[in-house]
């Protein structure tokens, strides 16, 4: 096995070991209009503005979000950069070229405990994909489904880019933060 395989084998070993306590667990794409720079520059941008939807999403999750009392209950989300493949259906020509391909994609566990978030995530990004749309005019879309295949699966998609040397490990993204690991303004 090489490095990329261990680091797969151990987000396979920690998202399955959460699904089975009961988080619910979602695949999300996040597609970016045009963003200035290079692959670097842009994973940047992406990464602020998944921030800043996670953090909306939690804020509709607990009334005082940052309070230390939800810290541990918060979801948790890791995404890794991703570029197109070749496929028999073919992605539209837009989905490969703004931005050289390069979008964002994961697996966001919802905890099994209630909050007030109405539904479950694919639900409250569907009903409310306008109002992110809007306020984070870099988004061009949020794809967000329930996960039906088996977690192995879905980490080994999720990492392709990863297993290909297309992206590397430190360009990997995981949520909850702390304040200090937050990305600066």
């Amino acid at each position: 096995m090489n490095d990329a395989d261990w680091v797969i084998l151990g987000y396979q070993r920690m998202i399955t070991e959460r699904i089975r306590m009961g988080w619910d667990p979602h695949f999300i794409t996040f597609m970016f209009r045009q963003l200035p720079g290079g692959q670097a520059a842009r994973g940047i941008q992406m990464e602020r503005t998944i921030d800043k939807v996670y953090g909306r999403v939690v804020s509709r999750m607990f009334r005082a979000p940052n309070a230390g009392r939800v810290q541990h209950l918060r979801p948790f989300l890791v995404i890794s950069p991703d570029f197109p493949v070749y496929k028999k259906d073919k992605d539209s020509f837009a989905d490969v070229s703004i931005n050289d391909g390069q979008h964002m994609q994961g697996i966001w566990l919802m905890p099994p405990w209630p909050t007030r978030l109405e539904g479950n995530l694919s639900g409250h990004f569907l009903n409310h994909k306008e109002k992110y749309l809007q306020s984070y005019s870099e988004l061009a879309k949020i794809d967000c489904r329930q996960i039906e295949e088996t977690p192995e699966k879905m980490v080994d998609y999720m990492f392709k880019n990863l297993k290909r040397g297309r992206t590397i490990v430190d360009e990997i993204c995981i949520w909850p933060r702390s304040i200090s690991e937050r990305p600066q303004a």
